[in-house]
């Protein structure tokens, strides 16, 4: 299945944690590419092109919403505290197999 989850880094107003998101960005972005299998796609939410980052939002491949939870968990960002706004499915081929982006 194939679910959009949406994150909200509940502590945006904090300047001091652009440096941290800065310093762990790597991390991150390794974590994302090492897991390409799962996640389709993924990109920062900003309220303009140059703006600050509010947040994020992925596009994952999963049996299930417990191993996206489990998943997300696991990124190197946690400990920024993001609230996951939402981990729903949005859709699945009639074959059953998951919509990729390779597809």
């Amino acid at each position: 299945m194939v679910f959009i989850v949406q994150f909200e880094d509940i502590y945006e107003d904090q300047s001091e944690r652009l440096l941290k998101r800065q310093q762990h960005m790597p991390a991150h972005l390794a974590f994302l590419a090492q897991h390409s299998d799962k996640v389709v796609a993924f990109g920062a939410i900003r309220d303009s092109q140059e703006g600050t980052p509010l947040g994020g939002i992925w596009i994952v491949n999963a049996p299930d919403q417990a191993t996206v939870e489990t998943f997300y968990q696991s990124n190197p960002f946690g400990w920024l505290t993001y609230a996951a706004l939402s981990a729903s499915t949005i859709g699945e081929r009639p074959s059953g197999r998951p919509v990729s982006s390779t597809a």
